[in-house]
């Protein structure tokens, strides 16, 4: 009998041992995951997108991505407007297409927004970066100023979906535009 207590105890001792490597293996993948997700989120940081003057990015197939100037039903969205009175300046100034003072205006717009930082500024284009507040991914804004109103296109970095926080973004930038040009009438 004791030696069927012997043979147990170190059955059991085996099962411990099976155990903690089977728990080690998934263990040893969640650290590698998280070191090469905050390798991505970092790298995320440093690859600013190259900008074309007067027009922005073509949105690409991945569906993260919402823009004024795209024609797909999934991607598109409504431009922010301009003050008539803006419009006006816009029209009369043939010699000067690109008015200064549009930029100058969204640009303070944007320094009241706490996730968005302005990258790069000109003349009529502006890019930026958002960041997410819980898991600090970090997305790239872009504005255009025409005589239309401002073109905008808002696209993640990293991933395929975004779970509609581009548009989502981009209606609460819209309502809050509106917002500030009623503020400042």
């Amino acid at each position: 009998m004791r030696e069927f207590l012997i043979k147990q105890s170190d059955k059991q001792k085996c099962n411990v041992k099976m155990i903690k490597r089977l728990l080690l293996v998934p263990a040893l993948s969640v650290i590698t995951m998280a070191c090469s997700s905050q390798e991505t989120f970092q790298n995320q940081h440093t690859k600013v997108p190259e900008t074309v003057p007067n027009q922005l990015q073509k949105c690409a197939e991945k569906p993260n991505c919402v823009s004024s100037e795209d024609s797909r039903q999934d991607h598109r969205i409504k431009l922010l407007v301009l003050p008539d009175n803006f419009k006006k300046e816009f029209i009369s100034n043939h010699d000067n297409p690109v008015n200064l003072q549009h930029t100058e205006l969204l640009l303070n717009f944007l320094n009241t927004k706490t996730n968005f930082v302005a990258i790069q500024a000109k003349e009529n284009y502006i890019s930026a970066e958002s960041v997410s507040q819980m898991f600090r991914f970090v997305d790239d804004v872009e504005f255009l100023v025409t005589d239309k109103g401002i073109q905008v296109r808002s696209a993640s970095r990293v991933g395929y979906y975004d779970f509609g926080v581009n548009r989502k973004r981009v209606n609460t930038l819209r309502d809050d535009w509106n917002n500030y040009l009623e503020s400042i009438k």
